[in-house]
């Protein structure tokens, strides 16, 4: 997809989501930061942004049902970020599950990224139960920790620090999940642990 198609559609579901935001008060020179990106290292961008008037971040991984990037429904990732827990469950259980955990599916992200970043933390709970690793890293270097801080889940990031989450593994743009945060409640979690 074109960049300004991404950022027209960027500002399309931020602006659905977030009413009385106001694309026109962007910062020129950063508004092409907010084209619509999967990594957690670009979103920092956004988030630095953000105090420039850039207005809210959101995971992109959010998109409408009918995007075909959707994860299936009937795959691990599908569940997980879905938060079907019965489904999970059943898909955790079955023999092959195990060599799949933490295997990478065709976006990049094992089912504890996808779970992290939706804020499905009983999905996250699970996968962490049936042993997923905590530090598993996604294709840009990002972990677990990295999407719930981005997205700003504290809930989800306490539950990953309690299962050992590395807070000092970077990704391939050398940052860390406090480098992403999305607010101040997560880099204070990250700073404690």
């Amino acid at each position: 997809m074109p960049a300004d198609e991404a950022q027209r559609r960027y500002i399309e579901f931020v602006s659905s989501v977030c009413p009385n935001w106001d694309a026109s008060a962007s910062n020129s020179t950063t508004a092409s930061t907010t084209a619509a990106s999967t990594t957690a290292s670009e979103a920092s961008t956004r988030n630095k942004s953000e105090k420039l008037g850039m207005g809210p971040v959101f995971s992109m991984m959010a998109r409408p049902a009918d995007d075909g990037a959707q994860v299936e429904a009937h795959s691990l990732a599908g569940a997980a970020a879905a938060g079907a827990l019965e489904q999970l469950r059943s898909l955790l259980d079955a023999k092959t599950a195990a060599a799949q955990l933490d295997q990478l599916d065709e976006s990049g992200l094992a089912a504890i990224h996808h779970a992290s970043d939706r804020g499905q933390l009983e999905a996250v709970r699970l996968l962490l139960e049936h042993k997923a690793s905590v530090n598993v890293q996604d294709s840009e270097g990002q972990t677990a920790l990295h999407y719930a801080a981005l997205c700003d889940h504290p809930h989800v990031v306490s539950l990953l620090l309690e299962h050992k989450a590395d807070t000092t593994v970077t990704d391939n743009e050398g940052q860390s999940a406090a480098d992403v945060a999305g607010s101040d409640v997560i880099v204070k979690l990250l700073s404690t642990s």
